[in-house]
């Protein structure tokens, strides 16, 4: 009787890990597929921020043309406020990260 005992204990422990097996397997199944898109979203933002960065560029361009040859404001202002446009995209993130860091922690929960 104690065999048979053992037996059935030993069958219900083997089913008890077959179901945690398959819920680890779907779980790392699901995780791929989230792993999947999400590197599909961050390809995709990629290419959008060097078309966005690109865009920019030729806008300011165009604007610090007409903003070179329309105004009446002297040389050298003209030239501070046209590469002020042109390294903006290159010094407001190390600002941007400096605020959040040292003023707006506090809203992070």
């Amino acid at each position: 009787m104690n065999y048979v005992e053992n037996y059935n204990l030993v069958e219900s422990q083997n089913r008890q890990l077959e179901n945690e097996i398959q819920q680890l397997k779907e779980k790392q199944m699901m995780n791929d597929k989230k792993t999947f898109y999400f590197n599909q979203t961050i390809y995709f933002y990629e290419n959008l921020n060097y078309f966005l960065f690109f865009i920019y560029y030729i806008l300011i361009c165009f604007l610090s043309y007409f903003f070179y040859f329309s105004t009446k404001i002297d040389i050298i202002l003209k030239i501070v406020i046209i590469m002020f446009f042109l390294f903006y995209p290159f010094f407001i993130k190390p600002v941007e990260t400096f605020l959040w860091k040292h003023f707006f922690s506090f809203f992070i929960i």
